[in-house]
């Protein structure tokens, strides 16, 4: 068991607000329509509901840890695999080598033990046309930087 599983109780903890926003500003860094994205940390579903609704006829699969959400997130996705991305076979789950199109890392990467190792376990799945559209939060922010040292580290109500 990793340390931060010890202490945050993450796969077991309620879904929340956050886990029910849709990160539009993501999908809409695409360039053009997805044929299959894959989301890790897919949350509550939210933004892949939105790129399906976007991009009709996307297929869109969700990597979620947090049980609650992964429940969740069934309503909007195509498939939702519960569970640590780096702990699946995604040849075994049915992707082809190469026909993965988008993927969607909202926030994720820094929560990771080994963030370039999920890119390169991505790298042979990807087509030639794949788009990854990642969002890692700048905590040398001066703002962000002088809410922390005052205490302060909140999320605002959606």
């Amino acid at each position: 068991m990793h340390l931060w599983q010890k202490y945050l109780g993450v796969e077991n903890a309620p879904a929340t607000f956050y886990h029910r926003l849709a990160r539009k500003e993501l999908v809409d860094l695409f360039t053009a329509p997805r044929r299959l994205v894959l989301e890790i940390g897919s949350s509550g579903g939210r933004t892949g509901q939105y790129c399906k609704e976007k991009f009709p006829g996307c297929q869109y699969w969700g990597f979620e840890m947090n049980r609650a959400a992964a429940a969740e997130s069934a309503e909007f996705l195509d498939r939702v695999i519960c569970g640590r991305f780096e702990a699946h076979d995604l040849g075994a789950l049915g992707l082809k080598p190469r026909s993965v199109d988008g993927v969607v890392l909202g926030d994720v990467l820094e929560h990771t033990d080994n963030p370039w190792g999920i890119l390169t376990t991505l790298q042979p799945w990807l087509s030639d046309e794949a788009e990854l559209v990642l969002s890692i939060p700048n905590v040398r922010n001066l703002w962000l930087m002088n809410e922390i040292a005052e205490g302060r580290f909140s999320f605002p109500a959606a």
